[in-house]
């Protein structure tokens, strides 16, 4: 299951404090990242940190996006079934992801609980040749896209403000980045409780 959904409000996301905040913990990890097995070309990730959400959630200029998505997924739970009455939503992982051309992210899901999501929020994708979410619903991880038949992917074409909430279970990759400036993502894990 797939909800789409936009944050119109471009401030929330491309507002001077936030953005030299994002660059500057980039430009931090930037010192010591190591690509994992699922991820080709250059790309940078704070999923290491993914554990402590803090690391995103008091970046300078986060709290109105943050409120928003946080808004967003109340809105989207009825779709998944989850119920929300008198329950607390609580962000279990947040990281975020820059990739830059030529990279690309093998097919991989994010746990095997089907009362947790999992949300992509797209902070910065350049115009032209960016690359999409792929989804692959018969999917199995760590394998290129490459490695499937055409008729088994499904290309979602994402755009800056785009908000992309999904079970845990659903396999997806990232196609290849061909443009020349990098592509952000902030990426989330979710559950009430």
């Amino acid at each position: 299951m797939i909800v789409r959904t936009k944050i119109d409000d471009s401030t929330l996301y491309q507002n001077e404090k936030f953005t030299k905040a994002v660059n500057k913990m980039f430009k931090e990890v930037e010192k010591t990242y190591e690509n994992t097995n699922e991820t080709f070309g250059k790309a940078l990730s704070t999923s290491y940190q993914s554990e402590q959400p803090q690391h995103i959630i008091e970046l300078d200029g986060f709290d109105g996006l943050y409120e928003e998505i946080l808004h967003q997924i109340k809105r989207a739970a009825p779709e998944f079934g989850m119920v929300t009455h008198k329950k607390e939503l609580q962000i279990t992982r947040m990281w975020m992801n820059r990739i830059w051309k030529g990279a690309s992210a093998a097919t991989h899901f994010h746990g095997l609980r089907p009362d947790e999501g999992v949300g992509i929020f797209y902070v910065d994708v350049p115009e032209g040749n960016s690359s999409d979410l792929v989804v692959i619903y018969s999917g199995e991880a760590g394998l290129a896209i490459e490695e499937y038949q055409p008729e088994e992917l499904q290309y979602m074409n994402v755009k800056t403000g785009d908000l992309i909430l999904h079970d845990m279970m659903l396999p997806h990759a990232v196609s290849q980045h061909n443009n020349r400036k990098p592509r952000t993502a902030l990426i989330f894990e979710y559950r009430f409780v």
